[in-house]
């Protein structure tokens, strides 16, 4: 995502408000200059304000101190984002009475210094633009909206809360933009997204900024600073913009924003991608979340602690997804059978006519934070909101108030799992350039409503006794007071996470068909100040019927490499791996192996990449049925270039890449 995103916020003036302008030319104006001011203006109406502050200054060479051309300036250079020039050229206008023949330019000139945080001034031109224009004009306008906000800024300045701002400093932020900050839920890892000289996709021509990509920094809990970030592993960042929208609590899986691209031309639209980390601590191919994206704009998405509701946000207005305004929030949520549901708009009460995106829900799985410009409640722009799901429907979204919000843009806000630590981007006198990520101390501001009991971090593993295989089993875990209960799944990776309330007994069941039960009674423990406690179990779940194992780490992934030169052959530890498997099968019925097929990645083509690793698939399914191994017993999956271990710029970065990933599965 580029600069336009963060300040998308922006307002256009309305076409209704400039098609009304020409009555206020003044006289002596020369032909060719009244033909320059409706090119103007035609530029204007067409959003080409560039274009029609050249012919306006043109103009304004011969009569510099015209009310009405200033103020067409001022008007384009706030549509521009450029303020300072914008209030200039409005001061220039006002001097020379603009409004006393253009009640538009109160409208205007109210809206920069909204933008500018002079309130009070922007309060009296909209209360002087709703006394001088048309009552069809002032209807038709968003003045109402400007006129409550003000008002609210206002009092809003005049009672900040108990919250310290500071810009996170060196090690994350860059005279390049930094924004989109994501947090894993026990708040030791910040992702976020940066334009910077170093990415992959280096430097574009058609504006001069780089491309953007995923970076990482890690928390030092005894010096309290963040570690000098670097860019994420493995194959989630790629030469075009790669951006990231939030992190899984569990921080396995990370959601990715990426442009729509048919051909070498981009669409209007953007959807949203997921990326998973490997075992080797890489990130695969970033896949397309198919069940949120349409055929428009896709910008943000999260999903809940126990992974069973994805918020996002979509500017879609089609009837499936049935918009309130330009870019609205959506929930899906998954059934019994891990299917997600169709997308639904969570309602007025949160949406409105403006834009809400950068949505965020707490690991608490109730409290939601999201950027809006459309509530009455603001400081103008996007400003950071919260809402509570609370019997069945979505609170009144209350401002987080001020100095977390300003006249500024606040957007893309995270929160600590214990509440006292919130990240945002924002641009504040102490930004580098385009935008800085910020951190916010809450020791003394509680954003989080309902409950004020301390979270903790429950999470664990599932693994066969026997085999040390990683499990995905059911879990249930009940509140030994309440008799409240949670159930919870493992990932695919056999683990478990979730936040629930600390200082609480709990009792843990695991269940797994063709495994014993397994039962165990913990107390989940209460962090101290910053630090939130986890409590971290292995539970190892023995088998209905045992079975004789080889050895334990032929249960886990295993790398079959291949030897140099042109023909296919195993180096010799893969072979002695590969016999190890061969022998397992033979003593175990009840199991499959499964044979994932890699390129070297030497080629970007994706024909070429799979063509090579199905020759590896197709050497080692012959290998493995020359052995007695049945071919029922053997699936193959071509995977090509997706998941490479390392770059492949190098001889020995290619040899890695190239291998057969070997897993064994119950038949």
């Amino acid at each position: 995502m580029q600069k336009g995103y963060l300040v998308k916020s922006m307002l256009v003036v309305s076409l209704a408000a400039l098609s009304s302008c020409s009555p206020y030319w003044k006289g002596g104006y020369t032909t060719l200059e009244k033909v320059s001011l409706r090119e103007a203006q035609a530029d204007e109406n067409a959003l080409d304000f560039s274009a029609a502050l050249l012919k306006y200054q043109g103009v304004r060479n011969q009569h510099k101190d015209d009310a009405f051309v200033n103020y067409k300036m001022g008007e384009c250079y706030f549509n521009l984002n450029q303020l300072q020039e914008a209030q200039s050229f409005m001061e220039l206008a006002e001097a020379k009475n603009a409004g006393s023949t253009n009640p538009h330019f109160f409208y205007v000139y109210g809206m920069v210094l909204q933008k500018l945080g002079d309130y009070k001034k922007a309060l009296e031109c909209f209360e002087n633009y709703n006394k001088l224009a048309k009552k069809k004009e002032v209807k038709e306008s968003d003045v109402a909206l400007y006129l409550a906000q003000v008002q609210y800024a206002i009092k809003a300045k005049e009672n900040p809360v108990g919250a310290v701002v500071k810009n996170i400093g060196d090690s994350v932020n860059t005279q390049y933009t930094d924004a989109h900050p994501a947090l894993t839920a026990d708040g030791k890892m910040l992702i976020y997204t940066s334009a910077r000289p170093e990415g992959k996709g280096g430097l574009q021509v058609k504006d001069g900024k780089y491309f953007e990509d995923i970076y990482f920094s890690t928390y030092n809990a005894e010096t309290e600073n963040w570690s000098k970030s670097a860019m994420l592993e493995g194959a989630i960042n790629t030469k075009e913009h790669d951006a990231n929208v939030s992190i899984s609590p569990d921080g396995k899986s990370i959601f990715i924003y990426k442009n729509n691209q048919v051909g070498k031309e981009k669409t209007a639209g953007g959807d949203i991608y997921v990326s998973k980390v490997g075992s080797s601590g890489r990130w695969g191919k970033p896949k397309e979340v198919a069940e949120v994206n349409s055929s428009y704009f896709e910008s943000s998405a999260c999903i809940s602690a126990d992974g069973s509701k994805m918020f996002f946000t979509s500017e879609s207005a089609d009837a499936f997804h049935k918009n309130i305004g330009g870019s609205d929030i959506y929930l899906v949520e998954k059934d019994t059978t891990g299917k997600w549901s169709s997308p639904k708009n969570i309602g007025n009460v949160v949406n409105t006519e403006g834009d809400e995106m950068g949505v965020f829900l707490h690991p608490d799985g109730k409290t939601l934070f999201f950027a809006s410009n459309g509530h009455a409640e603001s400081f103008g722009g996007y400003d950071i909101y919260k809402t509570v799901f609370d019997k069945g429907a979505w609170t009144k979204p209350v401002n987080l108030g001020y100095p977390i919000n300003t006249h500024k843009e606040e957007i893309f806000f995270v929160l600590s799992t214990d509440g006292q630590t919130g990240f945002y981007t924002t641009q504040r006198a102490d930004s580098r350039k385009d935008g800085d990520i910020y951190q916010i101390d809450l020791k003394h501001y509680n954003v989080l409503t309902g409950e004020t009991q301390k979270l903790g971090i429950l999470k664990g593993t599932v693994e066969d006794k026997a085999t040390g295989k990683l499990l995905n089993a059911e879990i249930k875990v009940t509140d030994m007071l309440t008799s409240e209960q949670t159930l919870l799944n493992t990932k695919q990776q056999g683990d478990f996470f979730n936040t629930m309330v600390a200082g609480k007994k709990y009792k843990v069941q695991v269940s797994k068909v063709g495994f014993q039960a397994f039962s165990q009674e913990v107390t989940l423990p209460i962090g101290e100040s910053k630090n939130i406690k986890e409590l971290s179990l292995l539970i190892s779940l023995e088998r209905a019927v045992p079975l004789e194992v080889v050895s334990r780490d032929l249960f886990r992934t295993q790398h079959l490499n291949f030897a140099e030169g042109d023909s296919i052959k195993f180096t010799a530890f893969s072979q002695s791996i590969f016999e190890m498997y061969v022998d397992q099968l033979k003593k175990a019925s009840t199991l499959k192996i499964k044979l994932s097929a890699h390129s070297s990645g030497a080629s970007d083509d994706d024909a070429v990449s799979k063509a090579e690793a199905q020759k590896l698939a197709d050497y080692v399914k012959a290998s493995l049925q020359a052995n007695g191994i049945n071919s029922s017993s053997i699936d193959v999956e071509i995977v090509g270039n997706d998941e490479p271990l390392a770059e492949a710029n190098t001889a020995q970065g290619k040899a890695l890449n190239k291998r057969v990933d070997v897993d064994l599965i119950e038949n």
